[in-house]
C-alpha cells in the first residue's frame, strides 16, 4: 500500500507540475490572503465585512479555477490505481473447505429455459450444490468449495462455448478476480484481471463471491 501511495503521489505531482500555471496560482493566492486580511482588519464594520466575505468567495473560486484542469487530469491515473488496489485489498482468496457462490449472469432476454449451463472444475475444487436458477436476476448459481490450498478454475459451458473463470485459493496476499465480464461498459474497467468474455456470448459475467478482506490500520 505504501508503494502504491507513493506512485500515486508522484503521478499527481507530475500532472500538477506539467499543466498548472504557478504564477497565476500565486497571484490568486495572494489576492485570497488579502481578502481574508481585509475581513480581519475591518471586522467591526458590518458593511465592509459583508462585502469582504463576497470578495473572499470570489477570490477563492478564482484560485480553485487554476486547480480544475490538473485535478481532472489526475482523476484518470488515480481511478486506475484505485481499481488495481481494489483487486488486491478488497477481497481475500478462499481457504481450503471454505464455500463460495459462483453466479453465472445472463444478458437481457438471454436467460436459458430448460437447458442450463454446465460447469466443471479443476481437481482442487468441488461443486457443492446443484444449480439454482434465479430468473428474476437472470442468474444460475452454484456453491463450490476448495479442497486444497491451490488455485483452481471453473469452466462454464453453454451451447458449445466454454468460459473459464480463475479461482484464487490460499492465505497469501493475492490479486483476486471477483468477476470475468464481457468486453463492454464499466464492468470491464472495474474487473481488469481476466480476459473479457466475447460480446456475442449469452453469458455476460461469471462472478465468485469471495469473502471481504479486513485490514486494520
Amino acid at each position: 500500500m505504501i508503494a502504491a501511495s507513493f506512485v500515486a503521489t508522484v503521478l499527481l505531482l507530475l500532472v500538477m507540475r506539467s499543466v498548472a500555471r504557478p504564477d497565476a496560482m500565486a497571484r490568486s493566492k495572494k489576492k485570497l490572503i488579502a481578502r481574508v486580511m481585509e475581513l480581519h482588519l475591518f471586522r467591526h464594520d458590518l458593511s465592509v465585512s459583508l462585502t469582504a466575505c463576497g470578495r473572499i468567495v470570489s477570490a477563492n473560486l478564482a484560485y480553485l479555477r487554476h486547480l480544475l484542469l490538473p485535478t481532472l487530469l489526475a482523476v484518470v491515473p488515480g481511478v486506475l490505481i484505485l481499481i488495481q488496489r481494489n483487486c488486491w485489498f478488497s477481497r481475500k482468496p478462499l481457504q481450503s473447505g471454505e464455500a463460495a457462490i459462483v453466479a453465472v449472469q445472463f444478458g437481457e432476454g438471454e436467460f436459458p429455459g430448460s437447458r442450463l449451463p454446465a460447469i466443471t472444475t479443476s481437481d482442487s475444487l468441488r461443486i457443492d450444490s446443484p444449480p439454482l436458477r434465479i430468473p428474476a436476476l437472470r442468474q444460475v448459481n452454484w456453491r463450490i468449495r476448495p479442497e486444497t490450498l491451490q488455485d483452481g478454475w471453473i469452466d462454464v459451458e453453454l451451447n458449445g462455448r466454454i468460459i473459464r473463470k480463475q479461482v484464487s485459493v490460499g492465505s497469501r496476499l493475492a490479486k483476486v478476480s471477483a468477476a470475468r465480464v464481457q468486453a463492454a461498459g464499466w464492468e470491464l474497467l472495474l474487473n481488469p484481471v481476466e480476459q473479457p468474455i466475447e460480446i456475442s456470448s449469452e453469458i455476460v459475467a461469471v462472478r465468485i463471491r469471495y469473502p471481504p478482506r479486513k485490514m486494520y490500520l
